[in-house]
């Protein structure tokens, strides 16, 4: 099958990996000679390894594609010519209907049920993002381990990431040890265990301390773990929201389009511009949830509380990592083709195509209940 998304990924995807997309051609082009890309590969098969990876958000002709109602799918695009991706290619839904048959039929024995490829497709069909960090740190939870050239992340981010949690988990410190002059080491003791993809029996305690179970406890501190990250990448993503929002609201159009044409970009601009904002109001109040729960255990003494929040955080965890996904597409897609302060100046059925793509990807924030995953979904985290 032809896919017009993998060719608009030849334009739009600047970076190996990003929330939305893991683009395991680009990483090939950059590292298939170092002996590290060949001995740790992310998939043996070679051609899902030279694939593109997308968090693909259902349209209405693709609901019925899968036996249960779902939202967001995991869609694995193999292109026709890694080296040309206008030329186009075939792609298959992770779960869709006759799943089995048809990725065997694509990638051969290395993706039958049992095997490591397989397991992996699916670890990375579990999560609402491909954000490198979120990725790899589940992975190793399973012990997959591919190279870290799949993972586009920065020492000096890891760092700043660190100093984040470090100053977050502060009260937790205090709580632990007391006030003192130098809770230092205490603190890159917790951060180091907090952030580590392996729990140890030295944080046995506070598993006892919350009355979880092992499975419980495991997907809690994951979940714990993406909230820390979320909260510090949020003020970065927050403000350059704005500035993208705004520049989509005032582009321009540049040849001659029908009056149908003009009159769906304006329309889809208006409630673009709504719907990001709502969506940044969304990931606001999630956050906040974390925030009272923990203020909760640490200021109140309260660790039912914390123990009740690590309980929902997969559910949380999910539409939160799906909200920032498609803002962080938004922008990196827009950034990419339009580098600050560049003039925006668009074809109008390429900025059509552009709207409609940034309005698919954002959920739906009219909810029943704040955190319930649609009907059907499964949060296996």
């Amino acid at each position: 099958m032809a896919d017009r998304a993998i060719r608009a990924l030849d334009s739009i995807s600047s970076t190996a990996a990003s929330s939305r997309v893991l683009h395991l051609v680009k990483i090939a082009e950059k590292h298939e000679g170092e002996s590290e890309y060949q001995d740790r590969p992310f998939f043996k098969n070679r051609m899902l390894n030279a694939s593109i990876i997308l968090k693909h958000r259902l349209r209405r002709d693709e609901v019925d594609l899968f036996k249960s109602r779902k939202t967001v799918a995991t869609k694995i695009l193999i292109p026709i010519d890694r080296h040309d991706l206008k030329c186009g290619g075939r792609y298959v839904f992770v779960g869709q209907k006759q799943y089995e048959t048809i990725i065997v039929d694509y990638f051969g024995d290395d993706l039958r049920a049992g095997s490591i490829d397989r397991a992996t497709l699916d670890a990375v069909d579990e999560l609402p993002t491909l954000d490198p960090f979120i990725l790899r740190e589940h992975l190793a939870r399973r012990d997959l381990r591919p190279a870290p050239c799949y993972f586009d992340i920065s020492q000096a981010d890891l760092e700043h990431m660190h100093g984040f949690v470090r100053r977050d988990i502060a009260p937790l410190i205090n709580l632990c040890f007391g006030q003192s002059s130098d809770l230092s080491p205490y603190t890159e003791i917790l951060v180091g265990k907090i952030l580590s993809s392996d729990l140890d029996n030295d944080l046995e305690p506070l598993r006892v301390t919350l009355k979880l179970d092992k499975k419980q406890y495991s997907e809690g501190m994951f979940c714990w773990k993406g909230f820390l990250y979320y909260k510090w990448l949020v003020n970065d993503i927050f403000g350059r929201s704005i500035g993208v929002s705004q520049e989509i609201g005032t582009a321009r159009t540049v040849g001659r389009c029908d009056a149908d044409t003009r009159e769906e970009i304006k329309t889809l601009k208006l409630k673009l511009g709504d719907d990001i904002f709502n969506a940044c109001e969304y990931i606001k109040r999630s956050l906040g949830v974390y925030d009272t729960a923990f203020k909760a255990l640490t200021q109140a003494g309260d660790p039912i509380a914390f123990r009740e929040f690590l309980l929902s955080s997969p559910q949380m965890f999910f539409d939160l990592g799906e909200s920032l996904a498609a803002i962080q597409h938004i922008i990196s897609f827009w950034r990419f083709r339009f580098p600050e302060g560049a003039s925006v100046r668009l074809d109008p059925y390429e900025f059509l195509d552009m709207l409609t793509d940034f309005e698919a990807s954002i959920p739906d924030f009219e909810r029943g209940r704040m955190f319930a995953p649609p009907p059907g979904r499964q949060v296996a985290i």
